[in-house]
């Protein structure tokens, strides 16, 4: 129903086969179900280049759907293709550009930085939005960290709460 009621306003395109092949969904789906099985999910997938005019409306229809009940995950990766002693590096101005919400930044990062710089900016913006504005760091980590080795090519990631 509120996938309709986004694609009805013109936010949203309904597209199946992207949604049940990316693993940004798929992983914490699997954790969120497990633990709430009974829990509505609303996946939304962004494309890499998005208009910063829709985005507003996108966080302005997650606010118009959204309820006192409702759990709101942004799923990326940080660095990637990094070594993993080279990636903190990459995820401290990351981190910078975060907290001082510096969305123009942001917008134009690469891989070495972030998967999906609009899907962080739409997380951040519904967060202002909803009157959100700190959060809590519970983890940080890469790839090459949790082998307990030096990677290569590593990928990073972040656990807030807000």
């Amino acid at each position: 129903k509120k996938i309709q009621q986004l694609t009805t306003l013109g936010i949203v395109q309904r597209d199946d086969v992207v949604i049940s092949g990316d693993h940004s969904i798929g992983t914490p789906l699997s954790i969120i179900l497990s633990r709430f099985p009974n829990a509505k999910v609303l996946p939304l997938v962004l494309k890499y280049q998005q208009n910063p005019q829709n985005i507003e409306k996108l966080v302005r229809g997650l606010q118009t759907i959204s309820t006192s009940s409702t759990l709101v995950v942004a799923s990326l990766d940080f660095s990637h293709y990094l070594s993993s002693d080279i990636a903190p590096v990459k995820d401290a101005q990351t981190k910078q550009y975060i907290v001082a919400r510096d969305y123009k930044h942001i917008e134009g990062l690469s891989n070495e930085y972030i998967d999906s710089p609009w899907t962080l900016i739409t997380f951040l913006k519904y967060l202002e939005a909803s009157g959100v504005h700190e959060g809590k760091q519970l983890a940080h980590t890469n790839t090459g960290q949790i082998a307990g080795q030096t990677i290569e090519s590593s990928t990073s990631f972040f656990w807030n709460a807000y």
